[in-house]
């Protein structure tokens, strides 16, 4: 019994865990919020490099992929609420529901498609890993996009507050 419960107890935690931190205000440390992005296009470049040689379609397919990654990515930072403490200038993010539905929605497809067809599956086994693969690209281009346009968005909010907090010039 265990063994059929156990392959599921990693994405119930994730997606608990996701669900827990959605509407949670978070401190923005501009200094790592790169991390998250670069995990991802490694882990992304490892399986892709791992992966057997894909055909010219595949790979315009993954390109398409990312660009549609890279547009929920803007969508997500568009739906991100920013504040500014005016006493530390330390910027707070709020994710809205629908950034964590992004999120839960392409964790629940991933795991989903790993579990219908395992790796063995000849033909089948490959058009999974393809299709996994390509989530993994859409999660790497979302979080980069993501990040990009978040410093974009964070740029303005610490020119205001380092202005505001400058002393006034003498007369």
């Amino acid at each position: 019994m265990t063994n059929h419960i156990a392959p599921y107890v990693f994405p119930i935690i994730a997606v608990a865990l996701l669900i827990w931190r959605a509407g949670r205000t978070r401190k923005v440390r501009v200094g790592i919020m790169w991390i998250y992005p670069v995990v991802f296009v490694a882990l992304a470049g490892v399986a892709l490099f791992l992966a057997p040689a894909p055909g010219i379609a595949v790979i315009a397919g993954y390109g398409t992929v990312a660009l549609i990654g890279g547009v929920f990515g803007y969508l997500r930072v568009r739906h991100t609420t920013l504040s500014i403490d005016p006493q530390t200038g330390d910027i707070s993010s709020q994710s809205t529901a629908l950034g964590a539905a992004i999120l839960i929605a392409l964790f629940a497809i991933r795991f989903g498609v790993r579990q219908m067809l395992p790796q063995g599956a000849g033909h089948h086994g490959v058009a999974v890993m393809e299709a996994t693969n390509a989530l993994l690209i859409f999660t790497a281009a979302m979080f980069a996009t993501q990040c990009v346009f978040l410093l974009r968005r964070l740029k303005p909010l610490r020119a205001a507050h380092a202005e505001a907090r400058a002393p006034a010039p003498p007369e």
